[in-house]
């Protein structure tokens, strides 16, 4: 057997195990057929600022942010819920349930209030400072 046709079968066979391997416990990517949707240029940042311990990067850069409207923007969380569980550990690796903001109810009229834009970017902001500093301790 010659030496391409033993590098063309293990590159095959490389390619097989990618293709059924199952993520580790530890590792906190997306997968490839699941790359990242954000709904605001603030949140890429931020999730790119978490590296995987395993792999480092966790999606493939740059994502180019389109603008998303608002009743998209709403069932985005939704729509989290519906895809792998491996995407949904990635997500909230980025972010984690406790530190996003809920939505309160407007009690006079009982419709949620909607952050400002400025109120969202601040408080992106604040998670990747947060981060940097965790990162610099240690």
């Amino acid at each position: 057997m010659g030496i391409r046709t033993l590098l063309k079968r293990i590159e095959k066979a490389e390619e097989a195990l990618k293709a059924q391997a199952l993520f580790s416990p530890d590792c906190i990517c997306f997968p490839e057929k699941e790359q990242p949707f954000f709904c605001s240029a603030f949140e890429e940042p931020v999730a790119a600022s978490v590296k995987c311990p395993l792999h480092g990067n966790r999606f493939r850069q740059p994502i180019f942010h389109i603008y998303v409207s608002g009743w998209r923007a709403e069932r985005e969380p939704a729509r989290r819920q519906r895809l792998s569980a491996q995407y949904r550990k990635a997500w909230e690796a980025s972010f984690p349930p406790e530190l996003t903001p809920i939505e309160e109810e407007d009690d006079a009229v009982n419709t949620p209030k909607t952050e400002t834009a400025s109120q969202r970017r601040s408080f992106m902001q604040g998670i990747l400072c947060s981060r940097v500093a965790v990162a610099k301790s240690r």
